[in-house]
């Protein structure tokens, strides 16, 4: 998506969507320190007109809050970043600059929850008023948002004295770095884009961007047997709106197509991406949907590649918990069990860090985890060999007959690739019956449960991953 980055651009965006933003609203919190106010909040445009205004909405101690209203939304702007924040008269003006901002980390697009509003359009011009807090009053600045820090910590409310300042008293803090004051810009581009249940592409822009917009039509599933193709916007195809855009549809003739993926860029800036499926939707399974919410950047594939060796052995339990395998974690050290040597019963204990087993299979999985030359490993074979003797015995006969037995497997996990790995040493594992799960196996394994709500085919992906 477009960004404002520099006062020069304010030009082309007043070219662009001048006709389209008709208002604009400022937000801020400002802390007052030695006459000095730091603001701190956010500058909204709005393709709706509004009233010409300015309202204290709260005001104690060193804090108070600001709205202000305007009609001329590109005015309020260039005020801002010429340093007259309006604010009390008579305060002194501050230096700010307008920088570039990534709104991913601050507000909600329906992947990421972030600390400003929940209700952001994903398709907008963003952009941020760094605000420089002058050198001789930095400590005392810290100061004070320490003690309206400190206020929020040992209040009562969630936020302070929410019922008086309408929601905003601690803003100042949730709007951007606590330490680098900003105000954050954000305008609706007027851009809308889908693909609905019958097909139909449908993208409204600005009229005036239509001759620099084009979609990229990707198509996902089958695999392989599609080509992807673009679209360009015909002028003469274009409904003209009230509001100073356009809307272009197009009836996507898709065929066996049964997913797809819509990109909508201007020039070479990718603004939006719709996912768009023609057959059976197949759900995400469960578990890799709750993991994908918790790991929002994505972590644990990272983990699996020994980005963070404390973390290998939790992910590659983390991994297989998810795609579908009932997993026993023993290699906490916090949690220890008796070791299954009967030759030396108070022998130094010895784990085998996870021990996994498949509803669906009849494999039970015995992991060594390590981040070291996993030549070093070898050990876990004996040890898998004392349990498989002792889970003989389970063999119940019944009715229809044996329960098929059981396959223990012992494994060796690494983050290490495979073309890290000793060629010796994996033909010695091989020969010995010892998988070697490295990094690219697990990333398969985790990978795979994304695509079923059942439980992972246990034999079907283990077998082919490995």
């Amino acid at each position: 998506m477009p960004y404002i980055e520099d006062p020069d651009d304010l030009q082309w965006y007043r070219e662009q969507f001048g006709d389209i933003w008709q208002s604009a609203t400022l937000t801020f919190s400002s802390v007052e320190v030695d006459g000095v106010q730091i603001p701190n909040g956010e500058l909204e445009f709005s393709r709706e007109p509004g009233e010409e205004s300015t309202e204290v909405l709260y005001r104690k101690g060193a804090l108070s809050i600001y709205e202000v209203n305007s009609n001329s939304p590109f005015n309020l702007l260039e005020q801002i970043i010429d340093g007259e924040i309006p604010a009390d008269e008579g305060k002194a003006k501050i230096e700010s600059e307008l920088r570039r901002h990534n709104p991913s980390n601050y507000f909600q697009d329906g992947v990421r929850e972030g600390r400003v509003r929940e209700t952001r359009p994903r398709m907008e011009i963003n952009a941020a008023v760094s605000i420089d807090v002058p050198e001789d009053i930095e400590d005392e600045y810290s100061e004070v948002v320490d003690e309206l820090d400190d206020q929020l910590m040992r209040a009562e409310e969630p936020y302070y004295d929410l019922g008086r300042c309408e929601g905003y008293y601690f803003d100042y803090i949730f709007r951007s770095d606590r330490e680098n004051p900003a105000i954050l810009l954000f305008a609706d581009s007027g851009m809308e884009f889908s693909i609905d249940d019958s097909d139909t592409l449908e993208v409204v822009s600005p009229t005036s961007l239509f001759e620099d917009l084009f979609v990229s039509v990707l198509p996902q599933k089958p695999y392989d047997e599609h080509k992807g193709w673009q679209i360009e916007f015909d002028e003469e195809q274009l409904e003209s709106m009230e509001d100073g855009r356009s809307r272009y549809t197009e009836e996507l003739h898709l065929e066996d197509i049964d997913e797809l993926y819509a990109v909508l860029y201007l020039e070479d800036e990718m603004v939006n991406m719709v996912e768009h499926n023609t057959g059976d939707v197949v759900p995400e399974n469960p578990r890799y949907e709750i993991m994908q919410a918790f790991d929002q950047d994505n972590n644990l594939e990272g983990y699996l590649e020994g980005h963070n060796a404390d973390y290998f052995e939790v992910a590659v339990v983390n991994a297989l918990s998810t795609a579908g395998w009932l997993v026993q974690w023993y290699g906490d050290d916090s949690f220890v069990i008796p070791s299954f040597s009967e030759d030396v019963p108070r022998a130094q204990y010895q784990e085998i860090d996870v021990i996994a087993y498949h509803p669906e299979n009849t494999q039970i999985l015995f992991i060594e985890c390590t981040n070291q030359d996993i030549s070093e490993k070898e050990q876990i074979l004996d040890r898998t060999e004392a349990i498989s003797s002792v889970i003989d015995d389970y063999h119940i006969p019944t009715d229809i007959g044996l329960i098929q037995p059981l396959q223990t497997v012992p494994c060796v996990a690494t983050p290490q690739k495979p073309e890290e790995l000793n060629d010796d040493v994996v033909s010695e594992f091989e020969e010995k019956g010892i998988e070697i799960l490295h990094s690219e196996r697990l990333r398969a394994i985790y990978a795979a449960s994304q695509d079923t709500t059942d439980t992972v085919d246990a034999d079907t992906q283990f077998i082919e991953v490995i």
